[in-house]
């Protein structure tokens, strides 16, 4: 399973559980009693501000209300300051008085912060009941917390006006605005059919169909939630562009995924909400092999669209040319040092670094990092598109807390592709 749309990763933030001073506590589903308010029409929306700096308040975003408007509901929005919050949030659910969306930009309000130069926050998930309650809600609510998160309760009183909410509007319209992208010809409708195809797949974690379609170069082994049960429904390709060699297909759908066992939070552990609602947006590129579509990569990782960290898809179709070339560039040589993850003096942020492609035609590179190790929580595909002469990548723009593989591909204007020798680092 990134913003703009960027949303750090679960992995990283957990990490602030080690600055927590709070007892260690496990979480456990909770009866939960309607609450003698009348909510009934109104979805109550929670928004906590940083715990760094101050913050003007915010209004209901337009298009929230909106979409509001048109189910028959209208929205409650309260912003709150980060000091006292985990308080006033703790009293409110013990009183089933909890908001049904609460959205944050820093997950120390969920696992607790304090350290010697760290503003204090206590973390709401010590509260009994609240991990089992917590639903990340993905891409259609976002334009409340563009930065961070934004969860649904389903303990709240009005929850299902919440979750009808999440599931709104089409399942183009946060990447194409509503519209979707037609191929240009009928080799890439065949491609964008092979990818709404292996989308699904994906994201049902039908492994044995998702293996069948693959590449024999593809890195992943994994699905979305190998651990958890999900419906998908409405999966459509938005947007497609490529060739007849290699295709960068936009797939949204909407879903739900749910784990088998109630969530449960420990201090010190890794932890994961139990449920997600909301709709998925998935770059799946796809590379001819043997005359027939396969799927190179797949991700749900926001990263690869941000025009700052790398080139867009767009970008690099317009300059594959068109025809049958067999040629295959040099592929790039990694230089950083297999198991190495590289940091600076006085920097926490280092270079992973590789010697470019030598092939003239070369028109872009792409930095591809897999998690191999870790289960508690599944990080998706990274993909960073750089240019062709690059030959770096900070690790900055990486997640955490496990083991990587990492590779080069080198693409060249007939849309083949070189691979480098895989190399694997631990997440400090």
């Amino acid at each position: 399973m990134f913003r703009p749309t960027f949303r750090l990763s679960f992995l990283v933030v957990a990490l602030l559980v080690l600055l927590t001073a709070s007892p260690a506590f496990v979480a456990s589903p909770v009866s939960r009693h309607p609450s003698n308010r009348s909510n009934q029409g109104v979805i109550r929306v929670w928004t906590v501000g940083s715990p760094y700096r101050a913050e003007t308040p915010r209004p209901v975003p337009l298009d929230i209300q909106d979409r509001a408007k048109a189910l028959g509901y209208t929205i409650e929005l309260t912003n709150f300051a980060a000091d006292g919050f985990s308080a006033r949030f703790t009293q409110a659910f013990r009183e089933h008085k909890e908001p049904e969306i609460l959205t944050m930009d820093n997950a120390a309000f969920l696992f607790g912060m304090n350290g010697p130069s760290l503003p204090h926050v206590d973390g709401i998930l010590t509260e009994n009941g609240v991990a089992s309650s917590l639903i990340l809600e993905q891409e259609t609510l976002m334009s409340l917390q563009p930065r961070g998160w934004v969860f649904l309760l389903r303990s709240a009183a009005n929850y299902e006006a919440a979750k009808e909410l999440a599931m709104q509007p089409g399942v183009c319209t946060q990447l194409m605005g509503g519209k979707v992208t037609p191929p240009e010809n009928a080799e890439l409708q065949n491609a964008s059919d092979f990818a709404t195809t292996a989308a699904r797949a994906y994201l049902n974690c039908d492994m044995a169909a998702l293996t069948a379609m693959s590449d024999s170069h593809k890195l992943s082994t994994r699905c979305l939630h190998p651990d958890e049960s999900s419906q998908v429904d409405n999966v459509e390709t938005c947007s497609i562009s490529g060739n007849e060699n290699l295709a960068f297909a936009f797939v949204g759908s909407a879903f739900s995924a749910q784990a088998p066992a109630p969530a449960q939070f420990t201090p010190y552990k890794a932890w994961w909400p139990n449920a997600q609602i909301g709709h998925q947006t998935l770059l799946t590129i796809l590379k001819k092999e043997d005359s027939k579509w396969r799927l190179l990569a797949i991700s749900p990782d926001p990263t690869y669209r941000y025009p700052q960290t790398r080139l867009s898809t767009e970008h690099i179709s317009s300059l594959l040319t068109s025809g049958f070339d067999e040629s295959i560039p040099s592929p790039a040589q990694i230089i950083t040092p297999d198991g190495t993850y590289p940091k600076r003096q006085g920097n926490q942020f280092g270079d992973l670094i590789w010697k470019p492609s030598a092939s003239p035609d070369v028109i872009a590179e792409v930095a591809e990092f897999v998690m191999t190790s870790r289960k508690q929580m599944d990080e998706p595909t990274r993909l960073l598109f750089v240019d062709s002469t690059a030959g770096r990548l900070s690790t900055g723009l990486l997640f955490g807390g496990g083991r990587f593989q990492w590779r080069v591909w080198s693409i060249n204007k007939n849309g083949n592709i070189a691979f480098s020798d895989p190399r694997w680092y631990t997440y400090p």
